[in-house]
C-alpha cells in the first residue's frame, strides 16, 4: 500500500509572520470596533467638566485616538480579506497545480492569445497576494502608531504646559505656546534638510554650514524625523515610489481624523 502524500507545502517565499499577523488582525478588529464606543463615552463624561486649553487636550486626544482605532480597524479588515484571497489562491494551487488551462476555456484563438499574455503563474500570483497582505498590515501598523505619538506628543505636551502654566500663575494661550516651541525644534530641522538637498553636495566637510546642517539633521533624528525612526514607510518609499507611499500615508491619515472628527 503507498503511503498518502504529504500535505503540499507553502510556497517557499511565503511571508513568515503570515500566521501572527491573522491572529493580530482578528484581535485587533474586535478590541477597535469596540474602543470608538467608549471614547465616545469618555469624551461626553470629560467634556462638560474641562474647559479652555484642558478641553482642547481632551477633544484633541479623542480625535487622535478614535482616528488611530478608525485606521486599524479599517486596515486590519483589509488585511483580513486579502489574507482571505492568499489562502484560497493556496488553496486553489494545491488542488489545481497546473493553473488556470486555456484550453479548457471558451475562447477564441486570439482572446487566448491575449489573456495567456496577460496571465501570470500560479506562483506569481500567489506570491503577490502575500505581499499585499503584508503590506496593507504594515502600512496599518505605521499610520495607527503614528498617530499615538502624535496624540502622546501633541496632547502630552499640552497638558503638561498647562501644569506649569497653572503653577506658576501664568495667564498665557497654552495652544500660542506649544505651536512656538513646536515651531522652534522643528523648523530649524526642515530647513537643514532642504539645505541638505539643494547644496549638501557642494559644501565642503569642514565648513561651518556642513557642520550646522548635520547638528541640525541629528537634532532632526533624535526628534523623530530621520529615516531610522520609521523604518516601514522608509521602506515603503524606497521600494515602492516615495511620492506615492506619502500620498497614501497623508491621505489615510487624513480620512481617518475627519472621519473621527
Amino acid at each position: 500500500m503507498s503511503e498518502p502524500e504529504s500535505n503540499t507545502p507553502l510556497p517557499s517565499r511565503t511571508t513568515p509572520t503570515w500566521e501572527v499577523e491573522l491572529l493580530i488582525s482578528g484581535v485587533a478588529v474586535f478590541a477597535m470596533l469596540q474602543l470608538p464606543g467608549w471614547l465616545d463615552g469618555v469624551l461626553m463624561a470629560l467634556e462638560p467638566r474641562v474647559n479652555g486649553d484642558w478641553r482642547m487636550v481632551v477633544v484633541m486626544s479623542y480625535v487622535y485616538a478614535k482616528s488611530a482605532a478608525v485606521v486599524l480597524a479599517a486596515t486590519f479588515v483589509i488585511h483580513l480579506m486579502l489574507r482571505a484571497m492568499w489562502i484560497a489562491l493556496v488553496g486553489m494551487q494545491s488542488v489545481y497545480p497546473e493553473g488556470i488551462r486555456f484550453d479548457k476555456l471558451n475562447m477564441g484563438p486570439i482572446q487566448s492569445e491575449v489573456e495567456r499574455e496577460r496571465a501570470s503563474t500560479m506562483e506569481e500570483t500567489v506570491e503577490r497576494a502575500d505581499n499585499r497582505a503584508s503590506v496593507a498590515f504594515a502600512v496599518g501598523v505605521l499610520i495607527a502608531s503614528t498617530l499615538a505619538v502624535i496624540c502622546v506628543v501633541f496632547c502630552g505636551g499640552m497638558a503638561l504646559l498647562n501644569l506649569v502654566a497653572a503653577g506658576l500663575g501664568w495667564r498665557i494661550n497654552v495652544m500660542y505656546l506649544f505651536a512656538a516651541i513646536f515651531a522652534a525644534l522643528f523648523l530649524p530641522v526642515l530647513a537643514a534638510m532642504l539645505l541638505d538637498r539643494q547644496f549638501g553636495a557642494r559644501l565642503p566637510a569642514d565648513g561651518l554650514a556642513h557642520r550646522a546642517i548635520r547638528a541640525a539633521l541629528r537634532i532632526g533624528s533624535r526628534l523623530g524625523m530621520g529615516v531610522s525612526k520609521s523604518p516601514i514607510l522608509s521602506i515603503l518609499s524606497s521600494n515602492g515610489g516615495q511620492r506615492q507611499a506619502m500620498l497614501l500615508f497623508n491621505g489615510a491619515v487624513v480620512l481617518a481624523m475627519a472621519t473621527a472628527t
